[in-house]
């Protein structure tokens, strides 16, 4: 059972063919021999029990002992059992396998001291028949270098863009040995994410080696994710004309390819670069044809994106009322999003609304808004007071919208409370 979820084994009668082919995978499952391995019905019967008894609860527990028992009968397969080891702790986190590590960085910081140990002891390893050890060193080395880019990752989303590009690095000289292209275009493309805020120049060669790889790998997809990170580059540059020719670019790879979502995100863009740049009528011509192609297509995040970016260009030409009629839309659009991520997105806008309308005094369109919201939203507490204090505060009673909204948490409470601190 376990081998099954260390090796990929995608069946019971492809998990017994295993372990009757390799004997060093039988002795390591417990089997002294392939004669003994159970048939494809008891496993499955197996199975069911564990099922039944939750006991998948404790697979790194037993995991664990088993490794111990195959070591203390059978000291020279150590380095086998470290290969299992490694295929193992890489899969708790992304498989939600309860496990003894405190965080997902600890434990792939674990999968990669594991990973080079096995790579180390299985270079040297005599112990093995030709066929098995080439069959685990490739593994290894393809395992080494992802492992390296996941922990990576993890160090990148923990602000430790120094040991993040040190993974990738590494990750990309062992993938250079394998002529793996993508494998070197995901090293780069994550090492020049890293150096996005801190080093435009590393990061502009970073992004462009990645394009290079890509290219040669055949990979549109992520060509076109390199374009809009190029894109990304210039935009945080002031370089407008350069940041919209590679969302243009991204825009039409994407295309080529039906990724909608890459396709209307490199286009969004774009239209945001218009707005940053001023050119407020550009960026509006641009978003109603993403509005519908997103509307078309299912996009729900970016649709709301896209209803979020004409709301704030329309803000901009102080049309409040239509303004808000976006961002009622948006919410309503969000109903359809899984989990609260694009919802919570959305009412951040129409919270920046709120305070851009309230600097200009109009104070009605406020209140439309706000009942409106209310009215799609008839069960949702939080949402309601949240309307309702914003009401109170634009109708001259702070004490009352403080008080709506003394128990919301965040980011409704501050929100409220700096809208009525600014409010004259």
């Amino acid at each position: 059972y376990l081998s099954s979820y260390i090796l990929n084994i995608p069946s019971a009668a492809a998990l017994v063919r295993a372990l009757k082919d390799n004997p060093y995978l039988a002795l390591a499952c417990g089997f002294p021999n392939p004669w003994v391995v159970p048939s494809e019905a008891t496993y499955s019967r197996f199975v069911s029990k564990l099922v039944q008894h939750q006991a998948p609860r404790n697979l790194d527990e037993i995991f664990q002992a088993l490794a111990r028992d195959v070591l203390t009968v059978a000291p020279p397969l150590r380095p086998y059992v470290d290969f299992l080891q490694a295929q193992w702790v890489s899969q708790l986190v992304d498989r939600e396998i309860p496990h003894p590590y405190p965080s997902p960085r600890e434990v792939l910081e674990k999968a990669v001291a594991l990973n080079r140990r096995a790579l180390g002891e299985v270079v040297g390893w005599a112990g093995a028949e030709a066929r098995d050890t080439a069959l685990v060193l490739s593994i290894l080395r393809r395992n080494l270098p992802m492992s390296l880019v996941n922990l990576g990752r993890e160090y990148q989303r923990q602000g430790e863009a120094d040991p993040a590009i040190g993974c990738f690095s590494e990750g990309a000289t062992l993938f250079a040995a394998l002529n793996d292209f993508v494998g070197l275009g995901d090293c780069e493309l994550n090492a020049g994410i890293a150096l996005l805020t801190i080093n435009p120049a590393r990061c502009r060669s970073r992004l462009e080696a990645a394009h290079e790889h890509y290219a040669r790998a055949g990979n549109l997809q992520k060509m076109a994710t390199t374009q809009a990170y190029l894109g990304d580059l210039a935009r945080k540059q002031s370089d407008w004309p350069a940041a919209k020719s590679h969302y243009h670019l991204a825009r039409q790879i994407a295309g080529s390819v039906g990724d909608y979502g890459a396709e209307a995100e490199a286009t969004l863009r774009a239209a945001e670069t218009d707005a940053l740049a001023g050119q407020i009528d550009s960026s509006l011509a641009a978003v109603d044809g993403i509005v519908d192609f997103c509307r078309r297509r299912g996009l729900i995040d970016l649709h709301c994106q896209a209803l979020l970016l004409k709301a704030a260009c329309l803000m901009n030409k102080g049309q409040s009322d239509l303004a808000m009629d976006c961002i009622v839309d948006a919410l309503a659009s969000s109903r359809q999003a899984p989990g609260k991520g694009v919802f919570d997105k959305v009412m951040k806008g129409f919270l920046r609304a709120v305070q851009v309308a309230v600097t200009r005094g109009d104070r009605d369109t406020i209140v439309r808004a706000c009942r409106r919201v209310a009215a799609g939203w008839p069960n949702a507490d939080q949402i309601l007071r949240t309307c309702k204090a914003v009401e109170l505060a634009c109708s001259g009673q702070p004490g009352l919208a403080r008080e709506a909204v003394a128990s919301l948490g965040e980011p409704f409470t501050t929100f409220v409370n700096q809208l009525i601190d600014h409010t004259p």
